[in-house]
């Protein structure tokens, strides 16, 4: 069973779509001139240049698109690559597909993030933000260093929920089953995740050696 081209462009563009709703959302509803001003990250500045400064910020999301369409390639070459190790011959286009899919597990992070702090931490912080995902173990040690956030943020519900997933699509595309589909993620996914994280981890202690 193979996923259709434009099936995966429908799901694609949803998913963008959905991501742009929600980054929208949180500048509505959480990312105000009002929070930064709070925040005191921007003591000093008036009214007119804090909003500018926001305003400055939402052009960072132009990029959401270019930076979702790597990291899904990516993820799919990676589990590609694996399937081509262990011998199996999977279309990309198939694997891709099933990645888009599962991406938008982490879309439920995001809504619950900006739940969270539009009704429970409306007086929050810009650090608070920074620092904060939902059912992460950042949460079981709050007071780690700065450089140890993205690690301990990637460690949570939602990215184990998404290799679960991940298997789940792939037993569509494959005749592999469930357990042997969570293996290929286990053997391909995970390994290249752990990388990733370590390279971002010393890459911050290299950059911003006080946040280590």
């Amino acid at each position: 069973m193979h996923c259709k081209g434009k099936t995966i462009l429908i799901a694609f563009l949803t998913l963008l779509g959905t991501s742009f709703a929600l980054i929208g959302l949180t500048n509505r509803l959480v990312l105000t001139p009002e929070f930064y001003k709070n925040s005191g990250d921007l003591l000093g500045y008036d009214d007119n240049a804090i909003a500018t400064y926001v305003n400055a910020q939402n052009w960072i999301y132009l990029f959401e698109g270019l930076y979702l369409t790597i990291k899904l390639t990516l993820i799919a070459l990676v589990i590609y690559t694996t399937f081509y190790v262990a011998k199996y011959q999977i279309r990309f286009r198939s694997i891709f597909g099933v990645v888009v899919y599962a991406e938008f597990v982490f879309l439920f992070a995001a809504f619950g993030k900006l739940l969270w702090f539009h009704y429970f931490e409306p007086a929050g912080t810009l650090s608070d933000w920074h620092k904060t995902y939902l059912l992460s173990t950042l949460s079981l040690f709050p007071n780690v260093p700065v450089a140890w956030y993205y690690p301990l943020q990637s460690l949570n519900a939602f990215e184990i929920a998404y290799w679960f997933a991940l298997a789940f699509g792939l037993t569509k595309i494959t005749t592999l089953n469930f357990d042997n589909s969570l293996l290929i993620v286990l053997k391909g996914y995970v390994p290249a995740l752990v990388v990733w994280i370590a390279c971002v981890v010393f890459t911050t202690m290299v950059v911003f050696p006080a946040q280590a």
